[in-house]
């Protein structure tokens, strides 16, 4: 999924214009930063778009992801519509890379929570193999983008199952508002959708 789209003129020419913007600015150092968590020994983590529906979260990780070619229509977009185990191939695929999901509300709030701390932990499930020893597990290190209508903290309030927001779960996905006043985002410019 790694590719070359356009030139890098024309992505300049895409960057220039974010530049207006501290939220689009933001975006691309997430994705120019997923590579160097290893080199600076750092572990994964992340950050979540929220607000309104029609407010831009998605196009802005399109942004991001076309740090590393983009590669079809929603670039390096996945949807946070997955299971426990198409979750950890998700980040095992994204090794060293930004992962962008969209629309957080569309996962059970166990899932958030055990994703957001598979990203950050770093480690598949322990899995045994079919003699019954402990297989290998994966590694990666991946920095999120992850977006929804509502915080991390009120997707976890919704949990039956015991997932809630902790302070470990908060300084791992950090909520930020794209909304940086009523009915203003990304710095007065109108969202595009």
């Amino acid at each position: 999924f790694l590719s070359v789209a356009g030139t890098f003129e024309a992505w300049k020419e895409l960057a220039e214009l974010a530049a207006h913007s501290s939220r689009m600015t933001f975006v691309i150092c997430v994705a120019l930063a997923a590579p160097l968590l290893r080199l600076l020994d750092l572990k994964g983590g992340g950050f979540h778009l929220f607000g309104d529906g029609t407010r831009s979260k998605t196009s802005a990780q399109i942004v991001s992801g076309s740090v590393w070619g983009g590669g079809g229509d929603d670039g390096f977009v996945r949807s946070w519509r997955t299971t426990d185990n198409g979750a950890e191939a998700l980040i095992a695929d994204h090794n060293d890379l930004l992962l962008a999901l969209d629309e957080m509300t569309l996962a059970s709030p166990e899932l958030v929570f055990s994703v957001i701390y598979m990203m950050v932990n770093g480690h598949s499930k322990n899995r045994s193999t079919k003699d019954g020893l402990l297989a290998a597990s994966r590694q990666s290190r991946v920095m999120a983008l992850s977006s929804g209508e509502y915080p991390v903290s009120r997707q976890l309030a919704q949990s039956r199952g015991g997932a809630r927001m902790t302070g470990g779960i908060a300084v791992r996905m950090v909520d930020i508002p794209v909304e940086i006043a009523p009915g203003v985002c990304f710095e007065g410019h109108a969202p595009f959708a």
